[in-house]
């Protein structure tokens, strides 16, 4: 960590600019709501621009500080100056990620706000527990291997003895308990932020395809060696098989199962109910882990696309010409992009913009509005009635709601409203069941098909059911 790198890191780094712009309490605050708030890897653009214009409206009052629109500060957060979103086009939508540089730059903000209670005694043990796995699994003697396990089994025959006699089970104290739990949370959302920096990399595999592309006069045959060439080295690098033993690890059911098992044990424990109660994240890392990996499936599998679009000859000699002049365009953009012009690349002059006078609106007087009564300041007390009527009010949360779709999405690619409802029974009338709709509706890739309906049963209180007729609901996975 010399100098001169460190000056290159922090001219260089789009995270470090993040962090020393003028606007960075806006801008971090703004992609912390749009993609941790829910640990969301993409948001559809509309969405985000809703999104964007509820947060700006909310700092911009009671005096405007943020003036421009939330388009344009998607677009300029896009730009290669900022690097911190991408937008990109898929299933016929524009989609809004976030990049590398951003995930670090957040990730430092969240390592300030750390909370007060660290963990040492957990980390250390950790730290001791891979030191021992590094020690006992890289061994290729049988014999010494033997031995270990035997050593094990023997450590395992004295606790099982010593519980048969003693009648008491050696558990954590509340304290170590609560330093696991919070350094299971740390783990998972590192990882789930890693997966960023592991999809750029996949990404570099497209990268090849299209540079390779641009080269004049190169031939199908020399841009898939370069291409598989890329994606083997990709695949036997470290990060490639560690994120295929992951992969597989996480796809299979019973692994889903077992590991929801585990989360919800941890859940049930007394000692941690006032820290699950305030983050859910472990119970719903499965669903975000399943998103994270199929990304970069589907990055995988869109290169796959473009390798057999490069390969089809079924059209070569008429389209030849198209792919000529296509090119072209592209070398141009691409020299554009590493070297770019002091002075404008391309004049528009536009529409012609007519001011006529008797086009301009007469004035009107400003209506003063006149109150004859003068509200009076309510009284500060509140009578039992009131209290009574303030405590029978209820709320029904959308990250419960939430939370009990991505834990029905976690084995499954679609689930209805009917079998959600059958596993977590409405314990808030038709407000809960509508608020369901509702998310359906606003939150894609989740759908209400308004053409077919579905019978939904809710108990009103231990004797009464009441039928619902619901137009049907499908909560969908990312990648269904």
């Amino acid at each position: 960590m010399d100098h001169d790198r460190l000056e290159a890191d922090l001219k260089g780094s789009a995270a470090v600019r993040l962090l020393r712009a003028d606007s960075a309490p806006m801008v971090v605050s703004a992609l912390y709501r749009l993609f941790k708030r829910k640990q969301q890897l993409s948001v559809a653009y509309d969405e985000a621009l809703e999104i964007l214009d509820g947060h700006l409206g909310v700092l911009n009052e009671p005096e405007p500080v943020y003036r421009l629109a939330p388009n344009e500060y998607l677009k300029q957060w896009a730009d290669d100056q900022h690097r911190w979103i991408r937008i990109i086009r898929r299933d016929n939508a524009d989609w809004v990620e976030l990049t590398p540089d951003a995930e670090r730059a957040i990730g430092w903000v969240e390592d300030l706000n750390r909370r007060s209670f660290i963990g040492t005694e957990s980390r250390f043990m950790s730290v001791v527990q891979l030191l021992s796995e590094l020690t006992t699994r890289s061994v290729a003697d049988p014999e010494q291997r033997i031995r270990e396990l035997e050593s094990q089994r023997r450590r395992i025959d004295e606790e099982i003895k010593r519980i048969q006699q003693t009648g008491e089970v050696e558990r954590l104290t509340a304290t170590q308990l609560i330093e696991r739990f919070f350094q299971a949370e740390d783990n998972a959302r590192q990882l789930l932020r890693d997966f960023a920096a592991v999809e750029d990399s996949f990404r570099g595999v497209a990268r090849v395809v299209r540079d390779a592309q641009l080269q004049e006069g190169v031939r199908k045959g020399s841009v898939l060696e370069a291409v598989l060439d890329s994606e083997e080295r990709l695949r036997d690098s470290d990060e490639g098989r560690s994120f295929d033993a992951f992969w597989q690890f996480l796809r299979s059911p019973q692994r889903q199962r077992d590991l929801e098992a585990l989360i919800e044990a941890v859940y049930a424990l007394p000692d941690l109910k006032a820290y699950t109660e305030q983050s859910p994240l472990l119970r719903r890392m499965i669903s975000y882990l399943l998103d994270a990996g199929n990304k970069i499936v589907q990055s995988n599998q869109r290169l796959a696309a473009q390798l057999r679009r490069m390969l089809d000859q079924a059209h070569l000699e008429e389209s030849r010409r198209v792919r000529v002049l296509i090119a072209s365009v592209k070398r141009a953009a691409h020299g554009l992009a590493t070297n770019p012009p002091d002075g404008p690349i391309l004049h528009l002059e536009g529409s012609p913009h007519m001011q006529f006078v008797m086009d301009r609106p007469l004035w009107t007087p400003t209506i003063q509005a006149e109150f004859d009564v003068i509200p009076q300041i309510a009284s500060s007390a509140l009578s039992e009635t009131a209290l009574t009527e303030l405590a029978a009010t209820f709320y029904i949360s959308e990250d419960v709601l939430f939370d009990r779709i991505e834990r029905m999405l976690a084995d499954r690619d679609v689930v209805t409203l009917g079998q959600l409802t059958e596993r977590f029974q409405i314990e808030q009338g038709l407000a809960e069941l509508v608020s369901y709709v509702a998310l359906a509706s606003k939150t894609p890739p989740h759908r209400v098909l308004g053409d077919q309906y579905e019978v939904i049963t809710v108990r009103v209180d231990d004797e009464i059911l009441r039928d619902y007729t619901v137009p049907l609901v499908e909560f969908r996975r990312n990648d269904a």
